[in-house]
């Protein structure tokens, strides 16, 4: 039920607020918080966390800046950004760096996911 609550009120947001930019996109995020998976390790209330966003249109997704943007003005959180900060794409240091990831929200536990992605980069077959 939770999903669709999310779903219904971020459809409101939009019309309400007249955001043209949203009218024909995915919103991709993760549902958060207790009776969810582990989520009373990082929340006390249930929320929905914003990761991304495409637009069906143009076939491409937002960048970074307007992924943060949008949120903003939905009124959502968006998931933390982190920057890799490994020389280099090798298999031990990638693995490395996820495995180190510490929750933003409760730091005794592990990152539950992390979303990989470039800030500025839109073409889905990047991804």
């Amino acid at each position: 039920m939770f999903y669709f609550e999310v779903g219904d009120e971020i459809s409101r947001k939009i019309e309400n607020k007249g955001i043209e930019q949203l009218k024909d996109v995915i919103i991709y995020g993760e549902l958060c918080g207790p009776k969810i998976q582990k989520g009373g390790n990082y929340f006390e209330d249930r929320k929905f966390i914003v990761f991304d966003i495409f637009d069906v249109n143009t076939d491409r997704f937002f960048t970074w800046d307007a992924v943060t943007h949008f949120a903003n003005e939905l009124e959502l959180d968006s998931v933390p950004e982190v920057t890799y900060d490994k020389p280099d794409l090798k298999v031990e240091n990638v693995k490395e760096f996820i495995l180190a990831q510490k929750s933003v929200y409760n730091k005794e536990f592990g990152a539950e996911g992390v979303v990989i992605r470039h800030r500025k980069d839109t073409l889905p077959h990047r991804r």
